[in-house]
């Protein structure tokens, strides 16, 4: 299979030019300052990024930051804390098990006696995420909804050449094993995907809904963190690591071919699949060339 080195989305909308600043004035201005930007539905946040992808001088636009504002206007609303505070609260995840944000609702300083509960009775069902669950330390663990989050990040990670690719400010380099393994992983999936025919505008058009398997839901969980581990995040205070999350997503990859077979079934579902496999392709392109590894 023959992909292009750049791909050009189409937004839902079209956007102006005067449409493409407003909203980097208002993601900018909700993120740095005052995060309370109401997204109403799917198709308002799908736009909003695709007209962020516009500016090729910043990192790809991050969906952590965009659900962080979405779940940080629902708690202001339902515990009166103010947005300022809910939203650096709000951090990304550590491990897959976790859910994809989580909150110390210790951090929230509210009078009640128990916030979460507070939250977890009052939240309202929402289009991005599901209802939220508390851990052990009664901290409330959030996991987006697989797929609108598959609308929003496989789209990006199959144009991400269009995007400045900022050198992370931390990494911890790969010893002999971990880098062949990397390499393996990395010539299996393009060995893969070599005996596909389809193109990458047909890929855009798959219906990521039927992306349900677990491990298919997981690698774009992991694909999200990308633009996260390339340090386009607000106010996240564990730092990114290229070469651990190259290795998790391999990993992934890896045991996941047995599961989503890209060579029978219903087409539709082949072409989801497809799309899946090539954006975690240029992710790991991106990666290996920021590792400067040889493949």
């Amino acid at each position: 299979m023959s992909l292009p080195s750049a791909v050009s989305i189409r937004p839902l909308h079209h956007a102006t030019n005067d449409t493409v600043r407003e909203t980097h004035r208002q993601v900018d201005q909700g993120v740095q300052e005052s995060p309370f930007i109401s997204f109403t539905d799917m198709e308002t946040l799908t736009s909003t990024l695709l007209a962020l992808e516009g500016n090729v001088d910043r990192p790809a636009p991050n969906p952590f930051d965009v659900y962080r504002i979405h779940v940080s206007q629902i708690i202001s609303a339902i515990t009166g804390a103010s947005p300022e505070v809910v939203f650096p609260a709000l951090q990304v995840a550590r491990s897959l098990s976790e859910g994809d944000l989580i909150l110390a609702t210790a951090a929230l300083q509210l009078a009640d006696a128990d916030p979460s509960q507070l939250i977890r009775n009052k939240f309202p069902e929402s289009v991005l995420v599901n209802h939220p669950v508390a851990d052990h330390n009664n901290s409330l663990q959030f996991y987006f909804k697989p797929a609108p989050l598959a609308a929003l990040v496989l789209p990006q990670a199959l144009d991400n050449t269009t995007c400045h690719i900022p050198r992370p400010k931390h990494q911890t380099p790969l010893d002999r094993q971990q880098a062949a393994f990397l390499q393996s992983s990395f010539d299996q999936l393009n060995s893969l995907l070599s005996t596909a025919d389809i193109g990458v505008e047909q890929l855009l058009t798959a219906d990521f809904s039927l992306l349900t398997e677990k491990s298919a839901v997981d690698i774009v969980r992991t694909l999200a963190h990308w633009p996260v581990v390339l340090g386009g995040t607000s106010s996240v205070k564990q730092p990114a690591d290229v070469s651990k999350y190259l290795l998790e997503l391999a990993r992934l990859l890896e045991a996941s071919y047995s599961q989503l077979d890209i060579g029978n079934g219903e087409q539709a579902v082949k072409i989801a699949r497809l799309a899946l496999y090539v954006s975690a392709q240029r992710v790991l392109t991106s990666g290996m060339q920021l590792l400067n590894s040889s493949y």
